[in-house]
């Protein structure tokens, strides 16, 4: 009796320690691995043919805005118009255009379908259906925050009793007026600002490109650079996905 307790101690002792020094040596490999390696290629100069136009709070403040994001769509037709007489191939936005501004809709939905060239941002939300609880960035707007049963939205799927993923695309006139539109998902770890992964494609959505891939393709499309590859008349998000 006392042998198969010992073994039993020494099996459940060797399980933990080589579960352990597994996570130990992935944290480590994910620390020092990837920081040596970026230390060794060195600091990068960021490509002259992306800009990053940011909302910050002086704008904010400026503008009289506030924190309402649909607040901010007539200044963000008006910078679409800007862009386009600058001549931009691409104006990615990283926000989530889901509630609806009646006052501004039209003016910004008219502005991107004159240039043609506005990428938007679709947003995946996580659900726990047991205890109601959301994550996701923005939480996908305050109008989303309803039990899974409450929603018809389509692409979405549930990876278990309790945990639903649901993809949630911008507003239906807004998503029309923009030349593609997908989801960009990033590690939310607010003990860690730094970012170590990122999903170019999301399988749990039939392998859905992710927005920096979407915007990727449409760069190389719009200089030459799909040249010989066939894409039927659909948007180049769902094309990419079949494929």
């Amino acid at each position: 009796m006392k042998q198969y307790f010992t073994r039993g101690i020494f099996i459940a002792l060797l399980t933990f320690l080589l579960g352990s020094s597994g996570y130990y040596l992935t944290s480590l490999e994910t620390t020092l691995g990837l920081d040596t390696l970026f230390k060794i290629r060195g600091v990068r100069t960021p490509p002259s043919e992306v800009v990053v136009v940011a909302m910050d709070e002086t704008s904010e403040t400026r503008l009289g805005v506030g924190q309402d994001l649909t607040q901010w769509r007539s200044f963000h037709a008006k910078l679409i118009r800007q862009l386009q007489r600058q001549g931009a191939d691409l104006v990615v936005f990283d926000l989530q255009f889901i509630a609806s501004h009646l006052g501004q809709d039209q003016d910004l939905a008219l502005a991107m379908r004159n240039a043609d060239n506005v990428l938007l941002t679709d947003c995946l939300q996580k659900i726990n259906a047991e205890d109601k609880e959301f994550s996701g960035r923005e939480e996908c707007s305050e109008s989303n925050k309803q039990p899974p049963a409450g929603h018809e939205q389509q692409n979405e799927r549930e990876a278990s009793r309790s945990l639903v993923m649901r993809k949630i695309a911008p507003l239906a006139l807004l998503a029309k007026s923009a030349l593609d539109h997908a989801p960009f998902f990033l590690p939310n770890d607010a003990g860690n600002p730094t970012i170590r992964e990122v999903w170019p494609f999301l399988d749990m959505f039939s392998q859905t490109p992710s927005l920096p891939v979407v915007a990727w393709l449409h760069y190389l499309q719009r200089n030459g650079g799909l040249a010989g590859i066939e894409q039927s008349g659909y948007p180049l998000s769902a094309w990419l996905t079949e494929q």
